[in-house]
């Protein structure tokens, strides 16, 4: 298979989240009780909710927010502040293939760019079906600088 790796960056954010299984059903389940949960708190939410995968089976699902309510440990949802970090991405990646791309792709993103947390999975819409993958990492491999003459883009070629 071919994946066409960018660089990117993860910005600041306040979020909520709640821990799921990591399966279609389980995340969407998890993101409509975080809105639930912004609702009922009158805390604004800002942003479509994304998945961080913890392992193969489990992730966090975390709802973008301002950050005025905080949440009661009794309600199952807990609070989070992200720093900026620079990350690498790849786009158009179907839910059901997530695990799949990170197993092909987390061992040469650490060597080129030294990983620097868990890879997120932000959903191009609110049904999770296709995103974007972000792996954070400590810095950008010089083939994904644009400052060197290799294009911006990088073409991996990973055995399928």
């Amino acid at each position: 298979m071919q994946y066409a790796i960018s660089p990117s960056t993860i910005g600041p954010r306040r979020t909520v989240y709640r821990e799921a299984e990591l399966q279609l059903t389980r995340v969407a389940e998890a993101a409509t009780r975080l809105r639930s949960w912004a609702l009922v708190s009158g805390e604004r939410i800002v942003g479509l909710p994304f998945v961080r995968i913890k392992t193969d089976l489990l992730c966090e699902v975390h709802l973008p927010v301002d950050g005025l309510v905080p949440p009661h440990p009794q309600t199952g949802v807990s609070a989070d502040i992200g720093r900026e970090s620079l990350a690498v991405s790849l786009r158009v990646v179907r839910f059901d293939e997530i695990r799949a791309v990170i197993r092909e792709l987390a061992s040469e993103i650490a060597v080129d760019c030294g990983i620097a947390g868990p890879v997120e999975y932000h959903p191009s819409t609110g049904e999770f079906t296709y995103g974007t993958l972000l792996w954070p990492v400590h810095r950008l491999s010089p083939a994904l600088t644009p400052a060197v003459a290799i294009p911006a883009r990088r073409v991996l070629e990973v055995a399928s």
